[in-house]
C-alpha cells in the first residue's frame, strides 16, 4: 500500500501528516470568498444570452400534408424479389417514387420559375438581413432580362422629393446612379427603372436605405432543394409532410403550396396527355368516315326521291341485315389494325417521353395485348420520372425492363396482326357471299341495297366512335391527380425551430456559473500541487 499522506516537519520540529486529497471544506471556502465573481459571470451570460435572442432571426419550419393515393396497378415484381428484399411492395415503391419526384431539382426549377422569387428586397440591422416580402416597398421593373449582374448585392437609398440613389455593394462590380422613381437607367446590357410603391416605407427605417439582390436560377434551386425536407408520417400510411425550416415562413409557405401544386400536375398531366392521344386517335378515324358519310347520305336521298322507293322488300332487308354485320365487323378489324400499325410505329420509335395509348380505351379488350401494353407504359412512366442517369445501376436495370417489354410486346403484336389479317379475309369472303345473294335482287333494289348498306355501315361505324370520343373526354374531365392536399401551408400554422430561449437561459445560467467554478477549481488544482512540489 502506498501512503497517500505527506509528511512534513513544522517549525518546533513535529512531524505532522498532511492529506493530499481533496477538502471539500476548503473548496466550499473558496467559493464562498469569490462568490462575486459568480455573480458578475451570470450576470455577463445572461446578458449575452438575452442580446443573443433579440439579434438572431427565428427559424421556423412550415410544412404541407399531401395524401398519396396508392396505385392498383399489378406488380411488376415478383415475390421471390420481396423475399430476398431486392423490392419493395407496389403501395411503398410508389411513395418513395413520389418522394423521389417531390425532392428532384426539376421540379423544384419548374416552381421557382413560377414564383417572383428571382429579386429579393431586404433590410439590414447589426447582424441580419431582415426580408421584405411580399410586398417590397419598390418595384423594378425590365422589358427584357434584367440587365445587372446576378447575385450581386444593390442598395436603394430614398433622397427625397421622388429621388433615390442606387449603387452595388459589392467590389466586383462598381455601379451607382441617382434618379427619380419612374426614370429609365441605361446601364450597358440594357435598361430598366425603379417605380416606389411604398415611400413611407423609407421613412420607417435607419438611412432609409433598400438593399436588393437579382438571384440567378441555379442558386435559388440549390437553395430550396437543400432546405427541402420530405418525410412519411407513418410507416403504415402514405401522407407525406413537405417542409421547409427558414426565416421567411409567408415565402416559404408560398414556395410548398406552388411546389405541391406542381407535383401534383405531373400526374394529372400525363393522364390529359393520355386521354388526349386518344381523342386524337378518334379523331383520326373520324375524318375518313365523315368524310364518306356525306357523300352517302345525299346520295340516299337522291335515289329514293329519283325511283320512288322507299324500303327495300324483305329479302333485301335480311341481306342487308347480314351485310351490315359483316360491315361493321370489318369496321372494327380495320380499327384493330390501325391501332396495330401506331403500336408498332411507337415500338419503333424507340421513345420513352410518352407512353402508349392504351388497347381497351379503343375497344381492343384482348387481356395478353392490355397487360402488357400497361406494363410498359408503367415502366415508361418510372424511367421518365426517375432520370437518375445512364451510370446508375437501377436506371439500367428500369431500361433492361423495358426492352424486354418492348420485345415481348412486338412478338404479340405480330401474332395478333396476323390473325387479324386472317379475320379479314373470312369477313371479306363472307361479304362476298351476301353480295353474291344479292345479285338475285332488282336492279332497282340491289342498287338501293348497295347504297343504303354503305350509309348505314357509316352511320354506325360515326356514332360508335363519336360515344368513344365522348366518354374519352368525360374521362379527361374527370381526371384527377395522384395526390391531394390535407392541410396546405400556412403561415398562420408554424413551427419554431430555433433559437429556444429557454435552452439558451439555461446555458447562459450553466455557463455563468460553471465558468468560474472551473476557474477557482484549476486555481486551487495548481496552488496545491505546487506545495506538494516544495514539500518534496
Amino acid at each position: 500500500m502506498v501512503d497517500r499522506n505527506t509528511r512534513y516537519i513544522d517549525a518546533q520540529g513535529n512531524v505532522n501528516k498532511q492529506s493530499s486529497g481533496l477538502d471539500p471544506m476548503v473548496i466550499l471556502k473558496l467559493l464562498q470568498k469569490n462568490w462575486y465573481w459568480f455573480i458578475l459571470s451570470t450576470l455577463l451570460a445572461l446578458f449575452l444570452a438575452r442580446f443573443y435572442l433579440g439579434h438572431t432571426l427565428p427559424v421556423y419550419q412550415t410544412s404541407v400534408t399531401v395524401l398519396v393515393n396508392e396505385t392498383e396497378d399489378r406488380p411488376l415484381v415478383d415475390n421471390s424479389e420481396l423475399l430476398q428484399g431486392l423490392g419493395l411492395p407496389g403501395g411503398m415503391r410508389n411513395l418513395e417514387n413520389q418522394m423521389m419526384v417531390v425532392r428532384s431539382r426539376a421540379l423544384t426549377e419548374r416552381t421557382l420559375e413560377q414564383l417572383p422569387f428571382e429579386m429579393d428586397f431586404y433590410i439590414k440591422t447589426v447582424r441580419n438581413r431582415l426580408p421584405i416580402y411580399p410586398d417590397p416597398p419598390v418595384n423594378i421593373i425590365s422589358e427584357t432580362i434584367f440587365p445587372l449582374p446576378k447575385d450581386t448585392e444593390f442598395s436603394i437609398t430614398s433622397l427625397g422629393n421622388n429621388a433615390f440613389r442606387i449603387a452595388s455593394e459589392s467590389e466586383y462590380y462598381s455601379f451607382e446612379k441617382t434618379a427619380r422613381f419612374g426614370d429609365t437607367i441605361q446601364v450597358a446590357n440594357g435598361s430598366f427603372k425603379v417605380e416606389c410603391v411604398d415611400e413611407a416605407f423609407f421613412q420607417g427605417i435607419n438611412n432609409q436605405v433598400v438593399f436588393f439582390t437579382v438571384h440567378s436560377m441555379i442558386r435559388l434551386v440549390d437553395y430550396y432543394n437543400s432546405r427541402l425536407n420530405v418525410e412519411r408520417l407513418s410507416k403504415e400510411g402514405s401522407v407525406l409532410r413537405i417542409s421547409l425550416a427558414g426565416t421567411n415562413s409567408a415565402r416559404d409557405a408560398d414556395f410548398l403550396n406552388k411546389h405541391v401544386e406542381g407535383f401534383q400536375a405531373i400526374s394529372l398531366d400525363k393522364k390529359n396527355s393520355e386521354a388526349t392521344r386518344s381523342i386524337q386517335f378518334i379523331e383520326d378515324q373520324l375524318v375518313g368516315i365523315s368524310d364518306s358519310l356525306s357523300i352517302t347520305e345525299p346520295r340516299l336521298q337522291q335515289f329514293r326521291s329519283s325511283h320512288k322507293v322507299m324500303d327495300l322488300s324483305a329479302q333485301g332487308q335480311s341481306i342487308i341485315a347480314q351485310v351490315t354485320l359483316l360491315e361493321n365487323e370489318r369496321a372494327r378489324l380495320s380499327l384493330e389494325a390501325n391501332y396495330y400499325d401506331y403500336l408498332a410505329d411507337y415500338l419503333n420509335k424507340n421513345t420513352s417521353g410518352e407512353v402508349p395509348i392504351i388497347p381497351i380505351t379503343m375497344g381492343i379488350t384482348d387481356p395478353g395485348l392490355t397487360r402488357l401494353v400497361e406494363e410498359l407504359a408503367e415502366l415508361q412512366g418510372q424511367l421518365s420520372v426517375r432520370g437518375a442517369g445512364e451510370m446508375n445501376p437501377l436506371q439500367r436495370n428500369l431500361e433492361m425492363r423495358v426492352r424486354a417489354s418492348k420485345e415481348a410486346l412486338k412478338e404479340t403484336l405480330n401474332g395478333l396482326r396476323r390473325a387479324n389479317s386472317l379475320a379479314k379475309s373470312e369477313n371479306q369472303a363472307q361479304i362476298n357471299r351476301a353480295n353474291s345473294q344479292a345479285s338475285a335482287l332488282p336492279v332497282t333494289e340491289r342498287q338501293l341495297l348497295g347504297i343504303e348498306r354503305k350509309f348505314t355501315l357509316n352511320n354506325e361505324l360515326y356514332t360508335f366512335l363519336l360515344e368513344a370520343r365522348a366518354e374519352q373526354e368525360m374521362q379527361k374531365a374527370s381526371n384527377r391527380a395522384d395526390s391531394e392536399v390535407i392541410d396546405p401551408a400556412d403561415p398562420r400554422y408554424i413551427y419554431k425551430v430555433s433559437p429556444n430561449p429557454i435552452k439558451i437561459y439555461f446555458l447562459g445560467l450553466f455557463a455563468g456559473v460553471g465558468i468560474p467554478f472551473l476557474i477557482i477549481f484549476l486555481n486551487f488544482i495548481f496552488d496545491n500541487r505546487l506545495k506538494f512540489e516544495d514539500i518534496r
